[in-house]
């Protein structure tokens, strides 16, 4: 009995050894696998080098940002908005203001345009009192007025065979044909001046003031002749068109197709999981089939690709629309500012698109991610050195790799940040959670950056062989005839 106990005793011993020697195993890898990870430097950034000023920069990014949100609704002509995508680059906007205005004048008509004209007091000092709007009282009869002069400028609005719609397309047709003339934003300006109560220019009044003269709207002459000038007005008859009653009631319900637009994006991404285990499956069983088999069954395959990764594109870019608010995404700890802007011409490159960065990649205003700025690299060195006194400069970043860098980056700086704040609960609590809502939202923004662009790299790399494909099967024919 005695000898039974002890070697009981003896195997207790033994499996106390072993669960101290697995639990001691088990401390020293957790004491490695919670090692303080290595940090993560920041990707580097390519400087913008601006041709322009920056008011007329941003002027041009709004311009844009409203065509793409409300282009379709407007039904602003297509071809109107192909110069737009390089922000920087030559716009021809004769189409686009016709587009615009007409569109303007046509709402206002039918009193779609929520705006309320200033008092007779305001109304009389910023209009001509020999002017053919002296006198209007709602926006339907300063519309009506400026329509009906400018076509009888082309001897439409007495002409007895054409009727009133008949008429109309032809006024629309003559105007975009010769584009806005001197006498059309001399009207146009004295009616954002009169929907604006700003003064009108060669407007004569005893007090000179500095203010009053910057809100002065500029001579007609000068818009026809600036483009600067001309984009400022555009930029009013957006203003405008934003007031429409139509607009604003989509807003309030705007939950409803941002709903139906996430449940879409979500069978998309199931779709395009089934079809990559497809891909997979194929794959193995088809290894030892013939090369002619494997190529028949990889083309029908890119097919159905290329068609999901543009139901993708397709349902970002109406996300993105269906965002009405225009401004940064986030912002970091070094005090920059990160904007995402939207793509005008999408499905692959384009010969327009010089500038990808505006709508493919990510926007920086600010310092930039590093102290020294010649470690960040640039595009054009010589150009691209900031003024003295400069704080703000523009950066960009494109590819998905830095991307997914810089995503890393401010996941890590949040984290920094929210350490170094360890100062009493009660007074850095709410801080904190907003830091780390601002800091998640930027990174969602940065993710689906990410995906847009690894779904344009898909659909270039599918048409950009194809198209070799094509082009080696027609050298073919031509060799054997």
């Amino acid at each position: 009995m005695q000898c039974t106990y002890e070697k009981q005793k003896v195997a207790n011993d033994k499996l106390k050894f072993n669960k101290r020697s697995i639990s001691t195993s088990v401390e020293k890898s957790r004491v490695f696998s919670f090692s303080k990870p290595q940090p993560i430097d920041p990707p580097k950034l390519s400087r913008i080098s601006l041709l322009y000023s920056q008011e007329e920069v941003w002027i041009r990014l709004q311009i844009r940002e409203f065509v793409f949100r409300f282009g379709d609704y407007f039904e602003i002509d297509t071809r109107a908005a192909t110069s737009l995508q390089n922000v920087q680059g030559n716009w021809r906007v004769k189409r686009l203001a016709v587009n615009l205005t007409y569109r303007l004048l046509t709402h206002m008509e039918q009193g779609m345009i929520d705006v309320t004209l200033p008092p007779p007091s305001l109304s009389s000092s910023t209009t001509l009192r020999d002017s053919f709007l002296h006198g209007a009282r709602t926006p339907q009869q300063i519309a009506s007025r400026v329509i009906h002069r400018w076509m009888d400028h082309y001897g439409l609005t007495k002409n007895r065979y054409l009727e009133k719609e008949a008429a109309r397309v032809a006024f629309v047709e003559n105007l975009e044909r010769d584009g806005l003339s001197v006498d059309n934003w001399a009207d146009l300006i004295e009616l954002l001046a009169l929907l604006n109560g700003k003064p009108l220019p060669n407007n004569n009044n005893s007090d000179d003031d500095d203010d009053e003269n910057d809100n002065q709207l500029p001579e007609p002459e000068q818009v026809v002749h600036s483009l600067f000038e001309e984009l400022k007005m555009l930029q009013m008859v957006c203003d405008m068109l934003l007031m429409h009653n139509s607009l604003r009631r989509i807003w309030v319900h705007e939950d409803q197709p941002a709903k139906e637009l996430r449940a879409t994006e979500a069978e998309i991404k199931a779709e395009r999981r089934r079809l990559d285990s497809q891909q997979q499956q194929q794959q193995r069983e088809e290894e030892g089939k013939s090369k002619i088999t494997n190529n028949n069954t990889s083309n029908k395959d890119k097919a159905e690709r290329l068609q999901i990764e543009k139901k993708y594109i397709d349902v970002m870019s109406a996300q993105q629309r269906n965002n009405k608010r225009f401004g940064p995404v986030g912002r970091d700890s070094k005090g920059n500012e990160y904007w995402i802007f939207n793509d005008l011409v999408t499905y692959g490159n384009d010969a327009r698109n010089s500038e990808p960065y505006w709508g493919h990649g990510v926007i920086i205003i600010g310092p930039g991610l590093s102290s020294g700025s010649s470690s960040l690299s640039s595009d054009n060195a010589s150009s691209s050195t900031p003024e003295q006194g400069q704080e703000q400069c523009w950066w960009y970043l494109k590819d998905v790799d830095d991307l997914n860098q810089l995503r890393r980056w401010i996941v890590q700086d949040r984290s920094s940040a929210a350490a170094s704040s360890s100062s009493p609960l009660h007074s850095a609590t709410t801080t904190t959670n907003i830091n780390n809502n601002a800091a998640d939202s930027l990174v969602h923004q940065l993710t689906l950056r990410t995906q847009y662009l690894r779904s344009l790299q898909w659909i270039s790399q599918v048409q950009g062989s194809s198209s070799s494909i094509n082009d080696s099967n027609s050298n073919r024919r031509s060799t054997r005839a």
